[in-house]
């Protein structure tokens, strides 16, 4: 749950608004090979491959 809160705090200020950040967690990501979000929350690796897409997702790194 831990990571879960933590991302949802940070695509909040990425995404500028509770609802949107909510829809991206649920949503495939084709910068992390269409996996889901909230999924790869369950481990550290996956922690920190969504953590990491959230700040080139803010930084317009593809």
């Amino acid at each position: 749950m831990r990571h879960r809160e933590q991302i949802l705090t940070t695509a909040q200020q990425v995404f500028g608004n509770p609802e949107r950040a909510q829809a991206w967690l649920i949503k495939q990501a084709i910068g992390l090979s269409q996996r889901l979000q909230f999924m790869l929350l369950n481990t550290d690796q996956g922690y920190m491959e969504v953590a990491d897409f959230l700040v080139r997702l803010d930084y317009g790194v593809n």
